[in-house]
């Protein structure tokens, strides 16, 4: 009898184990369709075909384009969490010393995430966001997820400039942003033309201006 309920107890975690895969799997094609074709582009037949599997496969796990589209949202918010997670922790430990950041110590981890954002592989993870923000303006539902993503940059931004000194981190952060959001879209759109700009003293000094200018 034990042995029975513990067998399907197993069989149970591991189908509850294949729907959390399988869905996973869903989400990661939205983003990857979302990337490479536009929001537009989506559908069940299209992400059927692009896992390889039959027609209709991935309806009952999303059953409408709107719950394909917030799981691709979903997934794109945690690889984004992670990412700031990582960083945000990488500033803390480079600072645990001394309490400060020094700024050329900022624009090298700034210059790193750049030329890793820059990567044909990388590209089409900025371009789902894109549309997303995009879609947001469209359509009111998505604003929520949207705003959270802006918020969380913003928050690590203002911990950067705490850290490194700035009179009001506040504000260098709400610079840094614009500055930061004109760079992402410059790759998104004539990313040729980023190659031979971007370098870790070009960050520095932009770091320094809004330094000084917001204090």
């Amino acid at each position: 009898m034990a042995q029975a309920k513990r067998n399907s107890t197993d069989t149970r975690r591991s189908k509850a184990e294949k729907t959390v895969s399988r869905r996973t799997q869903i989400a990661e094609a939205v983003i990857r369709i979302i990337g490479e074709q536009g929001i537009r582009a989506v559908s069940h037949r299209r992400v059927d075909r692009f896992l390889g599997l039959s027609e209709g496969s991935t309806s009952p796990y999303f059953p409408k384009t709107v719950d394909l589209l917030n799981a691709g949202l979903s997934q794109l918010d945690e690889y984004d969490a992670k990412s700031l997670k990582e960083v945000t922790a990488a500033v803390l430990q480079r600072s645990e010393d001394s309490g400060l950041l020094h700024p050329r110590d900022v624009a090298k981890m700034i210059y790193e995430m750049w030329l890793q954002a820059m990567k044909p592989n990388y590209r089409y993870l900025l371009m789902a966001r894109f549309e997303y923000i995009l879609l947001a303006n469209r359509e009111p539902e998505f604003q929520i997820s949207n705003s959270g993503y802006f918020e969380r940059t913003f928050e690590l931004d203002k911990l950067l400039f705490e850290k490194m000194g700035a009179r009001s981190p506040q504000s260098a952060a709400i610079e840094y942003g614009i500055f930061r959001r004109g760079l992402w879209f410059t790759i998104l759109v004539a990313p040729s033309s980023m190659t031979n700009d971007l370098s870790p003293e070009y960050f520095e000094t932009q770091i320094l201006r809004f330094i000084h200018e917001t204090s």
